[in-house]
């Protein structure tokens, strides 16, 4: 009975000696720092720069991504489109969608959804004076379109659609100059319409675009969805209803919320990592050559923070000698080097986040471009300042991958 009354004292006893032999280890290590100044102080900032620029490109990295997703998905596709179900991997013209501006009305009323737009597309052998060439026919609503794309913004020759125009088209320049047209030529199309009958339908040219992506340049023809419904005897039929939402990273969240508002089994809702699928493997394969040069500057910094080390203990071997004869073991004296190991490193590392989250914050305020893009970038409609947004991926990954390392070393 005595023996049981006994261990509870003697767990305490153990803890409140563990205390305080790891109290005294932590007040000998930070005193050991500062018995060399000039090397904690390089080697602190060592870490602590390399932190910062982790911390920065990261952000940077990031921020560009989310920059290039922005500007490749406003050319054309949106953030979120519905479609029939199969018309994605297979764009027929029956795959449509019936009252597509019903579907328009309730897209517009979710919660989170900032401009919607309806569009037709169809495939046509397109002729001019000069030549022929097959090209995709897509039908717009010309004012809803400028919301959700930046074709209409990115016209060179003549005009873009106007709400009340009939037989009018724009069409990108590559085509244009295969054609051989320019503003003011008729074009003739043929195609097949709807239910299987003859779509045939001449139009003139009144704009030609030039959006900065080669595929649409090329192959792309815009008339009034009106128009494209009249011609490919679609009624009120549509293909696709493209939207455009206020945060890209809630475009998920958003595509739950569209499908329980949709609430239709002949509705497919797509984001755009479904309607890009290339555009996220490129984004991985970019992320993963740039963590190549990441991974370098991390390695540079173990072996600084292994040979700072090394050399303190070759220093120390005296005294670590006569620390064991008074009694320190093995242990303790490891201890204390890890925890000398570990307090630089967490002021470099500290020092290092407060620096580079303040460049990151910096540039997001003002902005960071590259000298001599932002013409090329305001040709395509590109913003031309890049601003840098703080997040914890930035803030944690790099320092993480730092804390590791000087541990390891």
């Amino acid at each position: 009975m005595l023996q049981f009354r006994l261990l509870p004292l003697q767990s305490l006893l153990w803890v409140e000696q563990t205390r305080s032999r790891m109290k005294t280890i932590l007040i000998m290590a930070w005193r050991n720092l500062w018995r060399n100044r000039r090397r904690t102080f390089l080697t602190m900032g060592a870490i602590g720069f390399s932190c910062a620029v982790l911390v920065f490109f990261v952000a940077l990295q990031l921020s560009s991504y989310e920059t290039s997703i922005r500007a490749t998905l406003a050319v054309f596709q949106g953030h979120i489109q519905l479609q029939a179900p199969g018309y994605l991997d297979s764009p027929e013209m029956r795959e449509s969608l019936e009252s597509a501006l019903d579907l328009q009305s309730k897209l517009a009323e979710v919660e989170g959804v900032t401009a919607t737009a309806v569009r037709g597309q169809g495939f046509a052998l397109v002729s001019s004076p000069n030549r022929s060439i097959g090209a995709l026919i897509v039908g717009v609503q010309p004012k809803h379109e400028e919301a959700v794309s930046t074709i209409p913004h990115t016209v060179r020759e003549g005009r873009y659609l106007h709400s009340d125009d009939q037989a009018v088209v724009v069409l990108g320049t590559r085509l244009a100059r295969s054609l051989g047209a320019q503003v003011g030529t008729q074009l003739t199309m043929l195609g097949q319409g709807w239910d299987g009958s003859v779509a045939a339908a001449v139009a003139e040219v009144v704009g030609i675009f030039e959006s900065g992506t080669p595929d649409v340049d090329r192959n792309f023809i815009e008339m009034p969805l009106h128009f494209f419904q009249d011609v490919f005897s679609m009624g009120q039929r549509a293909h696709a209803v493209v939207a455009t939402v206020a945060d890209l990273n809630t475009a998920p969240l958003m595509k739950g919320r569209i499908e329980q508002s949709i609430n239709n089994s002949f509705v497919q809702v797509l984001d755009w990592e479904q309607l890009i699928p290339g555009l996220k493997s490129a984004i991985e394969l970019d992320f993963i050559a740039g963590w190549l040069f990441y991974f370098t500057l991390v390695i540079i910094v173990a072996f600084t923070v292994l040979n700072t080390f090394l050399m303190t203990v070759l220093e120390r071997t005296r005294e670590f000698g006569v620390m064991m004869a008074l009694g320190t073991s093995p242990r303790r004296i490891i201890a204390l080097i890890v925890s000398e190991c570990c307090m630089v490193t967490a002021l470099g590392v500290g020092l290092g986040i407060l620096l580079g989250g303040a460049v990151t914050l910096y540039f997001g305020v003002v902005g960071f471009s590259l000298p001599g893009a932002q013409e090329i970038q305001a040709h395509w409609h590109v913003p031309v300042d890049l601003h840098t947004r703080l997040v914890p991926l930035s803030l944690t990954l790099g320092p993480g991958l730092l804390v590791l390392a000087a541990l390891v070393a």
